[in-house]
């Protein structure tokens, strides 16, 4: 737990929210805010941990926590779901367990729903299919287990931006933008552009990774050609090519030797 820590990133702009607040007289809602988010990693962090994922670093921002890896791509899908729901879940458990202790007169009413809302509103953020909150990851999962992977990016990154321009609208129309508001819309905008530019460089590292350590999976898919882009996440494919069949490994080492 101890390099955990190490891989903690605080950005400067959270820090001065905080040192802010005591000024504006919000330092008790930034405070439970922090709680929530601090709860919420550490449930992604304490299942990516017991499957022995590779984290890079856990990064905390004025939108929230997120978490790096530097580990292969073509992970376990139920591996995945449960990291993605496991921040969610976390912190739901631990708001019952306020909720316990708010009903033993341990939390004035001020301070209950102060957390309530946080915690609902933290849960129902995450939750949207939106690049790179938990709902947009519970997405691509799903996307990758039926589409090809290059496929299921493109689409994922698609998603994202049509539900941010969505909410972006209705904000709008009910005329409720504020300054929090528009930092979220500016940062979900960059994360969603830098998918977008990054998906030929994952595609490249799915198949890389794909030649240097082939997976052991019974499931196998017939691609026509060597169309290396309808290649599938947890599939093995072999390539009919003028009537001959070629395994992934073999199209592949043409590619990359």
């Amino acid at each position: 737990m101890i390099s955990i820590c190490n891989k903690i990133k605080i950005s400067y702009t959270l820090i001065l929210l905080v040192l802010t607040s005591f000024l504006s007289g919000l330092f008790k809602d930034v405070l439970v805010f922090l709680f929530f988010i601090i709860i919420h990693e550490l449930g992604h962090i304490i299942f990516s941990v017991f499957f022995r994922w590779k984290i890079k670093y856990i990064r905390f921002n004025i939108c929230g926590g997120f978490i790096y890896y530097d580990d292969i791509i073509d992970k376990s899908f139920k591996q995945g779901i449960i990291i993605s729901l496991a921040g969610i879940m976390f912190q739901n458990i631990i708001f019952i367990l306020i909720f316990i202790m708010y009903k033993n007169n341990m939390f004035n009413d001020r301070l209950f729903y102060m957390m309530l809302k946080y915690n609902f509103a933290i849960s129902i953020f995450n939750i949207l299919p939106i690049i790179p909150l938990d709902g947009s990851k519970l997405l691509e999962i799903l996307l990758n287990k039926f589409l090809p992977y290059k496929l299921s990016l493109k689409i994922l990154n698609f998603i994202s931006f049509i539900f941010l321009l969505l909410i972006f609208l209705f904000f709008i129309i009910n005329k409720k933008i504020e300054y929090s508001y528009i930092i979220m819309f500016s940062f979900l905008i960059k994360k969603i552009y830098l998918f977008f530019k990054n998906i030929p460089y994952l595609f490249n590292r799915f198949l890389l990774e794909r030649y240097i350590k082939p997976i052991n999976n019974r499931k196998y898919e017939y691609i026509n050609g060597d169309k290396l882009y309808k290649m599938k996440r947890q599939k093995k494919h072999y390539f009919k090519i003028n009537d001959n069949y070629y395994s992934e490994n073999e199209i592949l080492s043409k590619k990359f030797d």
